[in-house]
């Protein structure tokens, strides 16, 4: 259970600032505890205790307020013990580990975790997630090895297991699906060589840092135990009344038994309970289940014949039906009041409530990543508390947008001599520009040499030559997203409505069709999705300035947040 609050706390100043190396200090000043932590602590805290797991799990996220999903949030919150939501996030398999600890046996440890996972992960791909977790470190309490461990749990639970940490790590990008998270992170404890190489694994992978690592530390600590030390400086982030409850826990761990005897009586994973879920829970008819059949064929055939390389394999356009469809009857089932869209844009609902938007709102009030340094761009190419990624991570405030390109159009208007609406063609018609151009996020990571393709921003104001009054840009993004930009700063060198990245099309989790790029101001200003820009007399603050980011945004003057 300790190597799950270890992990937890090394991987979550990486959370949203992957790293894809394993060189990085294990504890730093951004280090916390997140939710990973508090919901162990709660399975822990009802398995010894005999009461209710959604009762405890309530009580402890609403008594320790942290970095919840905004499914589980709403859940945790609702002042009544609401059903479960049918999540098949990693969110179950991260708090998981006490049921390999404190059971009777093999048996009683997969039946704790299918219970710790019903509350709200009932999906039956949040249950495997979690079993197959607890298969792994029952496994290796009882001395299995890790090459045994692989192909008992690959048995059992059907996960492929076979890839190695290096090539996890060359795909991976943040992911909570159960199934892609997961497996990747019983890879990196089950490559490892000691406690510490495991969480340096899962923190290198550069996916979902604090909950696979937390993951990999669980399974780690029964096949390594914990070195001297680390526990303390992970317990020491904890609150204390948390730290106290994890200690206590020790002294109810379980015996291990060896499960040889009755391996065999282990059920298989069986993939048709998916499809039983999805057709009794969400109400999915064989027809719609044989059409998103036939388009995740569709898919894999369409990704075998496209040469893009990509960081990661696709995401299933069957998984995304099934999300519509999930999205559709939670919308239909909402109260009125509740399921009106925000006024500042169609899914403005929506990305407050996301787990990253809500983290970056806690790290503006924190005032995370600041060094309180100030630099000289013509002198240091890397702005003070930046660290360097050679990957591209994807952060967004979580919907990302599909978009009809036969109906797409960037409107440009405001107080401009002549107003457009290009069309996608219209926008390929206009002189294109090319340029190699750095990226330095807020939340510290920062990427060299962008090869970007696209629209000069000098050569679209030439063509809607904006009024004499017009000091202020703001951008409006397809998923309601907002930001603003003095207009010197938008017509500068280098800056590009691009639509195409190192000689591809824009992916759709970078922005495609069309983003800005403006290099000399944090990321966030280079708003994705692009739909809509309005020039004005006026500056208008956008979504992240109103919640207290910095108006303005220059790395080598360190404007995070504002008032910096």
């Amino acid at each position: 259970m300790l190597g799950a609050i270890i992990g937890d706390v090394v991987g979550s100043s990486r959370e949203f600032a992957p790293i894809k190396s394993k060189e990085f200090d294990l504890f730093d000043e951004g280090s916390i505890y997140t939710d990973d932590t508090i919901l162990t602590v709660a399975v822990a805290a009802a398995i010894i205790d005999g009461v209710d797991l959604a009762a405890r799990l309530k009580e402890y996220a609403n008594e320790y307020v942290t970095s919840y999903g905004p499914g589980f949030w709403s859940w945790a919150s609702s002042p009544e013990l609401l059903p479960a939501y049918g999540s098949w996030g990693n969110g179950a398999s991260m708090r998981v580990s006490p049921a390999a600890w404190l059971a009777r046996d093999l048996h009683h440890a997969l039946e704790l975790a299918r219970l710790s996972a019903l509350p709200t992960h009932n999906h039956p791909e949040g249950v495997r997630g979690a079993q197959a977790t607890t298969l792994a470190i029952y496994l290796a309490r009882a001395g299995y090895s890790s090459s045994q461990i692989r192909a008992i749990v690959t048995e059992k639970s059907g996960y492929d297991l076979s890839r190695s940490v290096d090539q996890v790590r060359s795909t991976c990008i943040f992911e909570l699906k159960s199934w892609i998270s997961v497996p990747e992170a019983l890879i990196c404890a089950l490559e490892a060589s000691s406690f510490e190489d495991a969480i340096r694994n899962a923190v290198s992978i550069g996916g979902d840092a604090d909950t696979q690592a937390a993951i990999a530390g669980a399974i780690a600590e029964a096949m390594f135990g914990i070195p001297d030390g680390l526990a303390e400086q992970a317990l020491a982030k904890v609150p204390p009344a948390v730290r106290e409850t994890a200690l206590q826990s020790q002294t109810s761990i379980k015996p291990v038994v060896d499960p040889a005897s009755y391996l065999a009586s282990i059920p298989v994973w069986d993939p048709e309970e998916t499809i039983a879920f999805d057709r009794i829970a969400r109400g999915v008819d064989e027809a719609m289940l044989k059409r998103i059949d036939d388009i995740d064929e569709q898919q894999r055939l369409f990704q075998r014949e496209w040469s893009q390389p990509i960081s990661k394999p696709w995401p299933s356009i069957g998984d995304m039906v099934r999300i519509a469809v999930d999205r559709f009857k939670a919308w239909r089932s909402k109260p009125a009041e509740v399921a009106r869209v925000d006024a500042r844009g169609p899914e403005a609902s929506d990305i407050q409530s996301s787990k990253l938007a809500e983290t970056k709102l806690r790290w503006a009030e924190e005032g995370r990543f600041l060094t309180g340094r100030r630099s000289d761009p013509s002198t240091e190419r890397l702005p003070p508390g930046q660290h360097l990624t050679e990957s591209w991570p994807v952060l967004d405030l979580g919907p990302k947008p599909y978009i009809d390109m036969n109906t797409w159009r960037l409107e440009v208007s405001g107080d401009v001599e002549a107003p457009q609406s290009f069309t996608w063609q219209e926008i390929l018609d206009l002189p294109q520009t090319s340029s190699v151009s750095d990226i330095h996020c807020v939340t510290s990571w920062s990427r060299y040499d962008n090869a970007w393709e696209g629209i000069s921003t000098a050569d679209l104001i030439a063509l809607i030559r904006p009024g004499q009054s017009v000091r202020y840009v703001q951008l409006i993004s397809c998923d309601g997203y907002t930001t603003n930009l003095p207009l010197d700063d938008f017509t500068r060198a280098g800056c590009l409505l691009a639509h195409s990245w190192e000689g591809r099309p824009l992916t759709r989790v970078h922005g495609a069709p069309l983003r800005l790029v403006i290099p000399h101001l944090y990321f966030w200003k280079s708003a994705k999705w692009l739909k809509a820009i309005r020039f004005s007399s006026d500056d208008e603050p956008g979504y992240w300035e109103t919640r207290g980011y910095h108006n303005y945004g220059d790395p080598w003057r360190e404007q995070r947040y504002r008032g910096n």
